[in-house]
């Protein structure tokens, strides 16, 4: 566990890497989300592991960063 307060790691985040904190999070959590769908879950539980209340929202976020659906990359994934 880190001693940090969460505005210290947000002001790290942007000086390390160059992003600020919601954009890193939502990496983060859509990072997290490709691992299951890699595994073969489906989109439904990566959604629910990444945080997302629907699914419809995650795929939403899913396709901006992504350009693509994540049945699309799943299925690249296990090709």
């Amino acid at each position: 566990m880190l001693a940090l307060s969460r505005r210290s790691l947000q002001r790290l985040v942007i000086r390390d890497l160059g992003r600020n904190w919601l954009t890193w999070i939502r990496e983060l959590r859509l990072a997290r989300a490709i691992a299951r769908l890699s595994a073969g879950k489906s989109v439904q539980h990566a959604a629910c592991v990444a945080g997302y209340a629907t699914t419809s929202g995650f795929i939403d976020a899913f396709r901006s960063v992504y350009g693509a659906s994540p049945g699309q990359i799943q299925r690249r994934l296990q090709s």
